[in-house]
């Protein structure tokens, strides 16, 4: 979870915007920003920054990243909980004929498909060491080779948990970076714009408005803003911030498909039975605490967005507070 918060009260996109407008006016005034030793070389600077940010991955990219390693993840999964329940344990059921039997119970796999991850690899480990114990006298084709092929299932798993974790910190190291170039280019943005103001205060209304910040000027209140395209069939973990179980947070579907979101305890992780997912068609919005849509600290902290249909989504996450 990124702890980083962002300073400025608009998304990225929005910065890009409000950093180009203002530069097109100091260039303008370069005369009379000289005039305050603000020089040709700072509003260089500046849109130095912003370029670089506007180059920086983005949601949708950082999340097709991950995507690969948390699927690979998922297929080593699905083939290890199949090979447990059909080379083990069918063979261990037909020697003991009941899945009540202290022999069979002792693997204890009746939550196979729905254990987290790190019972899921304590199983797997679980499962070779009752086999092992059990495979010189079972007979029913539980060769060595068999009971082997359950430890490399589990090993495969773990590395492919370990990638998943490490192109989860390389993402929310991205994330970081950006929201700190973007903090960046937001200062001097600021302090550009609070002198470009002062130049033409009760002057030239249209040349101050060069300078404002924010629309109409009403400075909007505490809050990040997070927006995203969604690609069809797929799941975007959003770079929201500094989320706790009480902050308000306002969810705009403004695509043409419809979009499930929901607190998941992976990144980019599809919708899972116990997550509490809001889903909102085209045009549609909701707004609520970040625990009514299921955030829990510890346990389901990634804001994640799916978009099932056939056409691009987009999503705009308002965080107040």
């Amino acid at each position: 979870m990124i702890t980083l918060k962002r300073t400025y009260k608009t998304s990225d996109g929005g910065l890009i915007e409000m950093a180009q407008r203002m530069l097109l006016g100091a260039n303008r005034d370069i005369l009379k920003l000289n005039e305050y030793a603000y020089t040709q070389a700072m509003l260089d600077a500046i849109e130095a920054k912003r370029i670089a940010f506007a180059g920086l991955p983005t949601d949708v990219e950082l999340s097709g990243q991950l995507g690969g390693a948390t699927q690979a993840k998922k297929d080593k999964r699905t083939e290890a909980t199949e090979y447990v329940m059909v080379e083990i344990m069918a063979r261990i059921k037909l020697k003991f004929e009941d899945e009540q039997h202290p022999a069979y119970k002792r693997f204890a796999v009746n939550h196979i498909y729905n254990e987290t991850d790190g019972n899921f690899l304590m199983l797997l480990f679980r499962v070779h060491r009752q086999a092992a114990a059990l495979q010189p006298t079972l007979g029913y084709g539980l060769t060595p080779a068999i009971v082997a092929q359950v430890e490399t299932l589990a090993n495969e798993f773990l590395n492919l948990w370990i990638a998943q974790d490490a192109a989860i910190d390389e993402r929310d190291l991205a994330v970081q970076m950006r929201v700190e170039a973007g903090n960046s280019l937001y200062a001097d943005v600021a302090k550009l714009g609070g002198l470009g103001k002062r130049l033409w205060w009760n002057k030239d209304e249209s040349k101050y408005n060069d300078y404002v910040m924010y629309a109409a000027g009403a400075e909007p209140p505490a809050q990040t803003v997070v927006e995203s395209d969604i690609n069809p069939g797929t799941v975007v973990n959003l770079s929201v911030t500094g989320i706790e179980p009480g902050s308000r947070c306002k969810y705009e579907n403004t695509g043409t498909e419809e979009l499930q979101i929901y607190y998941s305890s992976g990144a980019a992780a599809l919708p899972m039975p116990g997550d509490t997912i809001k889903t909102l068609p085209p045009g549609a919005n909701w707004q609520g605490t970040a625990s009514e849509n299921g955030y829990l600290p510890g346990v389901r902290e990634h804001l994640n967005v799916y978009n099932p249909g056939a056409s691009p989504g987009h999503i705009v996450v308002t965080v107040l507070g």
